[in-house]
């Protein structure tokens, strides 16, 4: 039966556009080497409908053949691993192996990187920091900035700039023209239903922040899941492939006001104070059970009363530090909490595939959507197995966007672009006008928090997945 809402805008004649954007179905994949220092024989990345797993890397001293050595050559430490590090020794001859793979909706996001202390009076002042709520994107490893294989794939579907009916669905876009239901060619067109300076534009979204928005219902997926043999590895597999499926959330701080006293002249200003973003490498998993003195830390000894009782939070490679250092400068956002930072070579961890298999999500830093274990099916073991998962990620939300961007008008303060290009930056001409507007949107939401991170963690099996799927948006 249809919705109160559908019959109301049925008896008024009122159609509400629909669309079900497509995610990415095409994948960057890259040749892997068991033995470590091969990586320069692999072969370039192809581009294919599906995505393999990545193996993970163990230390080389719980390796089956693998040696480790660590130590510092002045103030500058240095790192020695060889063997088949993929391979977990569990004795006798015997090893485990873990290959994770993982996508995350929408477009690629970068860590923020605080390279060095800084005390200028900026919110993001503090010591140096490394906030990664996201994985990097596999690439093509071509160019100077790439990624290479990291094992994450960034699936698009929460939004398409080059597609023309979305675009036609947001009430500050100009309408393509060839959606434009008039007689005979116009080279030009404006749109009345939205302000054409920035400053009006401002002033509308000031008083109605949804005046340019979307409603986002839920994404739809299916994850065509298949276990491939291993090159260089035993094709006789007795086993069905044990398979962890994660979808989590990063969870983000909320932003307070608070009242601090500015100096020594006891006046009070308000300052904004926040928490710092998840770090994916080093927070996604936490474990009262996973102590430094087991196989977490294979530098501390399980007789050191000092730390050896002592549970930090861990990722997939590295965990977070013993003894974390404290933001104490208040002028930082920051200020009271404690700092994150990119994982030295010395913080990998000697956790097992079973361990991470098995180890809860830290749901301080994550929002858990869905967390299941299962086999592939059991008309084939091992190599050649599949199993089909259908995903539902719900949002039905209102998402609201920025509006267009404005004009350049060719000064170099604030703007400093080039004159007649869309700039990011209100800018404003010599003689005190505002800025017009361009025929670009903003494009990233507003309102929603976060974007889905899927997980999947296999044992002793290497993975080829072929997701496919769509989000439903529809307009207000």
């Amino acid at each position: 039966m249809p919705s109160f809402k559908s019959r109301v805008l049925d008896a008024l004649n009122i159609e509400k556009k629909s669309i079900k954007l497509p995610i990415r179905e095409k994948f960057w994949n890259q040749t892997w080497s068991a033995v470590e220092g091969a990586e320069d024989q692999l072969a370039a990345p192809t581009q294919n409908q599906y995505a393999l797993s990545v193996p993970k890397r163990f230390r080389g001293d719980v390796t089956s053949d693998g040696t480790y050595e660590s130590g510092y050559n002045g103030n500058t430490p240095y790192v020695t691993q060889t063997g088949r590090r993929v391979e977990y020794d569990i004795g006798n001859g015997h090893s485990q192996t873990l290959d994770y793979l993982g996508f995350v909706m929408g477009t690629p996001v970068l860590p923020i990187h605080l390279t060095a202390h800084s005390n200028e009076g900026d919110l993001d002042d503090g010591p140096a920091s490394l906030q990664k709520p996201y994985p990097l994107d596999s690439d093509n490893a071509q160019g100077d900035n790439v990624n290479g294989a990291t094992g994450f794939h960034y699936l698009g579907g929460l939004y398409d700039a080059g597609n023309r009916q979305l675009q036609h669905m947001r009430k500050s876009a100009i309408t393509p023209m060839g959606m434009v239901t008039e007689y005979g060619t116009t080279a030009d067109h404006s749109h009345t239903d939205w302000p054409s300076t920035h400053m009006d534009q401002v002033r509308l979204l000031a008083e109605n922040p949804s005046a340019d928005s979307l409603i986002y219902h839920q994404t739809r997926l299916q994850f065509h899941i298949t276990g491939v043999q291993r090159p260089g590895f035993d094709s006789a597999s007795n086993h069905r492939g044990l398979v962890r499926m994660l979808i989590v959330r990063p969870i983000i701080p909320r932003v307070r006001l608070a009242m601090m006293v500015n100096g020594g002249d006891g006046v009070h200003q308000a300052k904004l104070r926040t928490k710092y973003l998840p770090n994916i490498d080093t927070e996604l998993f936490y474990s009262g059970k996973k102590l430094l003195g087991g196989r977490l830390d294979a530098r501390t000894d399980f007789g050191d009363n000092n730390t050896a009782q002592d549970a930090v939070t861990f990722g997939i490679d590295k965990f977070d530090q013993v003894d974390p250092e404290l933001n104490i400068d208040p002028d930082s956002m920051y200020y009271g909490d404690y700092v994150p930072v990119g994982p030295s070579l010395h913080d990998t961890h000697c956790l097992s595939p079973f361990d991470l298999v098995t180890a809860p999500i830290n749901r301080k830093k994550y929002k858990v959507i869905v967390d299941k274990t299962f086999h592939l099916d059991t008309q084939h073991h091992g190599v050649a197995a599949t199993r089909v998962e259908n995903v539902t990620i719900p949002y039905h939300m209102e998402v609201n966007f920025a509006g267009r961007k404005p004009t350049d008008v060719g000064t170099e303060d604030p703007g400093g672009g080039t004159a007649g290009e869309p700039n990011e930056v209100m800018d404003r001409a010599t003689d005190g006008s505002w800025a017009a507007l361009s025929d670009e949107t903003f494009d990233e939401p507003l309102n929603m928090k976060s974007k889905p991170i899927i997980l999947f963690m296999s044992l002793d099996q290497k993975l080829s997945v072929q997701p496919t799927g769509y989000t439903v948006i529809s307009e207000t």
